[in-house]
């Protein structure tokens, strides 16, 4: 519960926990958890809102550089992250300042998923959960095998990452988090006036 996996069987195991030890101090610890899981999975029954935007035919996309022509000589702030990844979502609660900066500066966002195609309906539900405003793709195969050669060192990668693109090209291979709120604003702004 507290991996914020969201899974519905969790909530059936707490119910059973709460009724089998009914005076145990941990339910109330794990109720806010619960309450999270049950908020979840009421989004899967929502349609994206128009701020959410996945791109088309994105599993026919296979490079960087191809996922990149989608954006012309726009600047690109990306998200590279994962559902199954923790410290990707406690990220996710600085989203809304970071989108008033970029918006500011008429930066697009670009989150990419490196999740497996199984897990496509999770993916799109977690886009609704936290409302993650911008552009969405989930990397196939070749996609995320290019993201590796490219950023990571073929092998393997490590996430979060932030990259910043500005007209096709990389500005910032590694640009700091948006936890880190002023200093990583600065940083762009930095960034963009070279």
């Amino acid at each position: 519960m507290m991996q914020d996996k969201f899974q519905p069987v969790l909530l059936e195991l707490f119910n059973d926990f709460k009724k089998q030890y009914p005076k145990s101090n941990f339910s109330t610890h794990l109720q806010s958890n619960a309450k999270q899981i049950e908020d979840f999975n009421k989004k899967k029954n929502e349609d994206l809102n128009q701020k959410q935007k996945i791109i088309a035919d994105y599993g026919k996309i296979n490079s960087f550089a191809q996922l990149l022509n989608q954006f012309g000589d726009k600047t690109v702030f990306i998200d590279v992250w994962a559902t199954w990844c923790w410290p990707c979502k406690a990220e996710f609660k600085y989203s809304k300042d970071l989108e008033q900066f970029l918006n500011a500066k008429g930066i697009e966002m670009l989150f990419i998923s490196t999740d497996k195609d199984e897990v496509d309906e999770q993916w799109k539900t977690m886009i609704k959960y936290y409302n993650l405003k911008g552009w969405h793709i989930r990397a196939n195969k070749v996609l995320l095998q290019d993201l590796m050669d490219k950023f990571w060192d073929g092998k393997g990668y490590a996430i979060p990452r932030y990259i910043l693109v500005s007209g096709g090209k990389v500005i910032n291979a590694n640009t700091l988090k948006p936890s880190d709120k002023e200093q990583l604003y600065s940083q762009l702004t930095t960034e963009l006036k070279k």
